[in-house]
């Protein structure tokens, strides 16, 4: 059963048009109901906190802003959402030690890199549009899919071909 994880940078692309958007909406809108999709709890922080901040620069007016954020909450209904238990944090302070990555980009790849511990055999896909963390995934035995990448159109149909 393929698992693909969203990070919040993922996440954002589908509802907010920019570089990616396109890689990220078709994932969505080819799912098979053999996929799962799966992100954390930190995901929701980041995504409100994200809006806000664009609310905040003017770049999203009060509207939109509840629009995207509406449908956002829509597609966390749709996904497994991982909370952040005592072993996601032992892992992501591993994680932030080994890699200097941001706090919440610990929390986010040691969650996937657990689902993927949890399911052996499977495959687990982080996507994310941030190139540190993906460097990391890769590190730690993660297969990745990057939105921004020339090569994201191969690789997705290289995903759904399986």
């Amino acid at each position: 059963m393929p698992r693909l994880y969203f990070d919040t940078s993922a996440l954002v692309k589908k509802h907010v048009p920019e570089s990616g958007s396109s890689i990220v909406a078709e994932l969505f809108a080819g799912r098979r109901n053999s996929e799962v999709f799966l992100t954390s709890y930190i995901s929701l922080i980041e995504l409100v906190a994200f809006l806000s901040r664009a609310r905040t620069a003017r770049t999203l007016s009060q509207s939109a802003e509840l629009t995207v954020r509406s449908a956002m909450l829509r597609d966390l209904d749709t996904m497994r959402v991982r909370a952040i238990t005592w072993d996601i944090q032992q892992e992501a302070r591993r994680f932030a030690e080994r890699f200097g990555l941001k706090a919440a980009d610990c929390c986010q790849l040691a969650t996937a890199n657990l689902l993927r511990l949890e399911f052996p055999g499977e495959s687990m896909w982080l996507v994310s549009a941030d190139l540190r963390m993906l460097a990391a995934a890769e590190q730690v035995g993660l297969s990745i899919l990057n939105p921004l990448s020339t090569d994201a159109p191969k690789t997705l149909r290289a995903f759904r071909k399986n």
